[in-house]
């Protein structure tokens, strides 16, 4: 791979180093074959550091992408090595400039935190504000000014847990594009082999072979910070062992390397954007992603960010019951109050939404990022594994990773089956040996079987419906319809649970299976014909006294929203607040999604008790930015953000002081095969 070079402010790479986040222009000067030389923009990190890299031509589309090792810096003068890389088709050369990106703000050094059980925040008389932007912003989310013209087409993507598929508008009507390999999905699943890293259908055959080099159900914990409590509550749903990313958030701890489930998705999008290009035989340089509606604002952000790695100009982030929505009701006239039930492979979403003449208003949200077709595959697989244990004879056998891999494979062929036909017989020759002897798998799983093992999990999807209808002042009644969405809305103990609770059944106008993906298409294509006006999903507030959560923009608020409140400084000349940030419906703070720390700086050296205004902006897409005024002044300080160990965050506000939260009126099972996978945590861990 050579990159092609080019004049200053035209050929340019955008850097993602382990640890920060720098998006920005570099300028190439000059480029020979795994060597390029750039002008850098911002301040780089030491040499010797490994990132990641899309190199762009004129047309601000990506000629290469890759892994790259900083080699030397002097001055403004960097040069790049690129260890690994893949090429992507040229596209031809559009008349206008690449579009100017705003960089990310950078890692700071963490400032102390004010003693355990002092109040962090006092608000005072919190209101709504319209006033115009006041001193430097930290924005939580990547922004990008100046889209700049495109000579690319835009396509919507379904980024799901288990599949990820690409849409586009023709002649008016959206139609998912079909895959080299005849599909119109690709698996969302990462493999290393070979040092090699496969994504989509060569991946997936990883599975059985080496799951423990395979990478599946990422988007789960997508931009997540990551915790202790959180790893040992997640790990029962994965094979391979979860970990803390050198940027705090959780990754795949596989043999030869720690992947952030940030690269997954990046690898994912790049991956579906050249099947695109090879699709339509034209460059594809621009999408609308779809995100579950229950996404926090550090997921939407990571999903944005691992977009525009992957080459694309990420125009909206959209909700994927809202994306369905679309697809259901663009350019019908009719007002009518909708539900979409949209139950994935791994998340399940309920949004209700009032849709009228192309205005797609969400009035509540509800969900679980852990509840979807994945735990019924559990389910199933730990069904076969008992009834062949018995069968066999075979008490205290424990399967190896690769049976493990065989049994859920099968289990989503019986789910699957099962959606269709009243039996079916699952056959997996050569399962184990033992004694000498093949054992052979041998099951026939029947409706009645399934029903009894989802019953709870069906009962626990029309709890979360009941709430959400609850909260936004609704009857099962006041509904006009309701759309299913997502492949595991087939089972038909799903269909039933969902017919009577509504006492109708739900539409059958889309494919489920692509109703997001045609909904992504459509905004990607007349996004301005379309008016969105969503929810906040989860409230977002910071620790007050006892590391009690006050919220400060409370969950389904509709954005876009700004909120206003007054701090104080605790200590005579302090020059520097840190407030961190979390959301989520937890009475701990400690216990919701930690989002960053916002650090106001420039506050003049005066007496404790100092007044600053922060503002709390949520634009459209919920993404979040902060800014900050001092108060007796009225002058604008900087505000930036910082990115830190979630677990040492929580442990700086001391204990939690305050009322347990009401228990869940129907608690979720932990995965059927967790026993298994945490054993197996251990087996795949890093030596």
């Amino acid at each position: 791979m050579s990159p092609v070079p080019g004049s200053a402010g035209q050929a340019y790479v955008d850097i993602r180093w382990a640890g920060r986040s720098e998006s920005a222009r570099y300028a190439v000067h000059s480029a020979k074959g795994r060597t390029v030389r750039i002008e850098a923009t911002v301040e780089l990190p030491a040499p010797g550091t490994a990132g990641r890299f899309a190199l762009y031509g004129p047309d601000g589309v990506p000629i290469a992408h890759g892994e790259l090792q900083l080699v030397s810096l002097r001055g403004s003068e960097a040069v790049l090595q690129i260890t690994a890389g893949e090429k992507a088709p040229p596209p031809p050369v559009p008349s206008e400039p690449p579009p100017e990106v705003e960089v990310d703000m950078e890692d700071l050094p963490f400032p102390d935190m004010p003693a355990p059980g002092t109040p962090s925040v006092i608000v005072e008389g919190a209101e709504d504000s319209a006033r115009p932007p006041s001193g430097s912003a930290a924005r939580v989310a990547t922004r990008i000014r100046g889209r700049g013209a495109s000579e690319g087409i835009a396509i919507g993507i379904d980024l799901g847990t288990s599949n990820t598929c690409a849409s586009i508008v023709k002649d008016g009507k959206p139609q998912v594009l079909t895959t080299r390999w005849g599909t119109t999905t690709i698996p969302s699943v990462l493999a290393i082999l070979d040092g090699q890293v496969k994504v989509g259908p060569d991946a997936a055959k990883r599975l059985v072979l080496n799951p423990e080099e395979t990478v599946y159900g990422s988007k789960r914990l997508i931009g997540r910070a990551y915790s202790d409590e959180l790893a040992d509550e997640f790990q029962p749903y994965f094979a391979y062992p979860l970990v803390e990313t050198e940027d705090h958030q959780f990754g795949a701890g596989l043999p030869e390397r720690v992947i952030s489930f940030e690269e997954v998705a990046e690898r994912l999008l790049f991956e579906v954007r050249k099947l695109a290009q090879e699709s339509l035989g034209k460059p594809v340089d621009q999408a609308v992603i779809t995100v579950p509606a229950y996404f926090g604002e550090a997921q939407r952000d990571a999903v944005r960010r691992a977009g525009r790695a992957a080459g694309l100009r990420v125009g909206r982030v959209v909700n994927e019951p809202t994306a369905a929505a679309v697809a259901y009701g663009y350019d019908r006239k009719e007002q009518a109050t909708l539900v979409v039930f949209d139950l994935g492979g791994g998340t399940f979403d309920v949004s209700i939404l009032k849709v009228e003449d192309n205005r797609f208003e969400v009035l509540g949200t509800g969900g679980d990022a852990f509840l979807g077709g994945i735990d019924v595959d559990d389910m199933l697989a730990n069904l076969l594994l008992e009834d062949f244990v018995k069968t066999e004879r075979l008490e205290g056998f424990e399967p190896n990773a690769q049976q493990v891999a065989r049994l859920r494979e099968a289990a989503e062929a019986c789910k699957r089956g099962l959606s269709v036909q009243k039996k079916f017989a699952v056959q997996l020759p050569h399962f184990a040996l033992e004694e000498g002897q093949a054992r052979h798998l041998q099951v026939n799983v029947t409706q009645e079987d399934l029903d009894r093992l989802i019953d709870e999990f069906c009962a626990r999807l029309v709890a979360i419906t009941e709430d959400t209808l609850a909260k936004c002042g609704l009857q099962t009644y006041s509904v006009d319809d309701v759309l299913l969405v997502g492949g595991s809305t087939r089972l038909p103990q799903v269909q039933a649970a969902v017919q009577k609770l509504f006492e109708r059944p739900p539409s059958k106008r889309i494919n489920p299976d692509e109703a997001v993906a045609l909904g992504a298409a459509l905004l990607a294509s007349k996004g301005g014909a379309v008016e969105l006006i969503d929810v906040l999903p989860l409230s977002i507030g910071f620790a007050g006294e006892g590391r009690r959560f006050m919220r400060l923009i409370p969950r389904n608020t509709p954005v876009p929203k700004e909120r206003s409140f007054v701090v104080r400084t605790t200590s005579e000349g302090q020059l520097t607040y840190p407030m961190p940030i979390f959301q989520g419906e937890r009475k701990d703070a400690g216990r919701n999604e930690y989002l960053g720390t916002v650090l106001i700086e420039g506050i003049p050296a005066g007496a404790k008790g100092q007044e600053i205004e922060l503002t709390l902006a949520l634009d459209e897409q919920c993404f979040l930015e902060v800014r900050a005024k001092h108060l007796e002044s009225g002058a604008p300080l900087d505000v930036k953000l910082l990115r830190r160990s979630a677990d040492e965050v929580v442990a700086g506000l001391g204990p939690y002081e305050g009322p347990e939260d009401a228990p869940d009126r129907l608690p979720k099972k932990r995965s059927a095969l967790g026993w298994f996978f945490a054993r197996l945590r251990g087996l795949f861990a890093r030596p």
